[in-house]
C-alpha cells in the first residue's frame, strides 16, 4: 500500500478537485486574487485586455492536473525514503526530458491563438484565419469534403503533436467548411448510438456470459 498510496492520492486529488463543486469553485475563483493593473495573480492567473486589444486570457493553475502531479511527486519523497541526491536526479532528468516538449508547446500555443484570434482586429473586417482556410477549402473540394475531413483533424494533430489541441484548432475549421448543423449532428448520432450499443452489448457478453464473476 505504501508504494501505490502517492497514485491513489493523485487520483482522489484529481476527482475531488472536478467532482466536488464547492472545491472546484473554490480553486477556480478569480476574484481571490490581487488585481495589479490588467493582470490578476492569485487561485487563477488572468490577462485582461492583452496589448490594448479587447483579448483576455486565464488559467486556473491550482485545477490544471500537472499541479496536481506536482503534489503528487512531492508527497512521494518521503514516502519512498527518497534522499536529496535521488531527488536532484529525478529532477534532472525530469527537466532534461520536458525541455523539447516544453519549446515545442510555447510555439504551438502561440500558433494557435495567433490563428484563433486572427479575425476582426480592432477597426479592420476580416475573416480569421481560420475561417479563410476553412472556405478555401470547402469551395476547392465542393462534394467530395466529406472524404478528406478526417485528414484535417490528422493534420491538426500532426502540426500540435495533440488532439486537443487539434480539436481547439481546427473544430472552427470544420463547422466553417461543413455547415449544415444539423445534419450533421443527425449523423454524427448515428455512429454514436451504432458504437455504444455494440460496446454495451459486448461489456454484458464480457461480464455474464464469457467471463462470469471475474468483474
Amino acid at each position: 500500500m505504501k508504494a501505490w498510496s502517492p497514485y491513489v492520492l493523485l487520483v482522489v486529488l484529481l476527482v475531488v478537485t472536478r467532482a466536488v463543486d464547492p472545491v472546484s469553485s473554490a480553486i477556480s475563483n478569480a476574484e481571490l486574487g490581487v488585481q495589479i493593473g490588467d493582470v490578476t495573480v492569485g487561485i487563477v492567473l488572468a490577462w485582461e485586455t492583452i496589448l490594448g486589444t479587447d483579448i483576455s486570457g486565464s488559467i486556473a493553475w491550482v485545477s490544471v492536473p500537472g499541479f496536481w502531479l506536482i503534489v503528487s511527486a512531492l508527497v512521494a519523497v518521503p514516502v519512498f525514503g527518497m534522499s536529496g541526491e535521488a531527488v536532484g536526479n529525478a529532477l534532472s532528468e525530469t527537466g532534461r526530458k520536458l525541455v523539447s516538449p516544453v519549446i515545442a508547446l510555447i510555439f504551438v500555443i502561440a500558433m494557435v491563438q495567433v490563428m484563433l484570434q486572427s479575425g476582426n482586429p480592432p477597426g479592420v473586417e476580416l475573416n480569421g484565419m481560420i475561417v479563410v482556410l476553412a472556405r478555401a477549402t470547402a469551395d476547392a473540394l465542393g462534394p467530395a469534403y466529406p472524404a478528406v475531413a478526417a485528414l484535417i483533424g490528422a493534420l491538426g494533430a500532426a502540426m500540435a503533436g495533440s488532439n486537443t489541441v487539434s480539436n481547439i484548432t481546427f473544430s472552427g475549421f470544420q463547422f466553417e467548411a461543413a455547415g449544415r448543423v444539423g445534419r450533421v449532428m443527425r449523423l454524427n448520432f448515428i455512429v454514436l448510438l451504432y458504437y455504444s450499443t455494440a460496446v454495451g452489448a459486448l461489456t454484458m457478453l464480457f461480464c455474464y456470459v464469457f467471463f462470469p464473476g471475474l468483474f
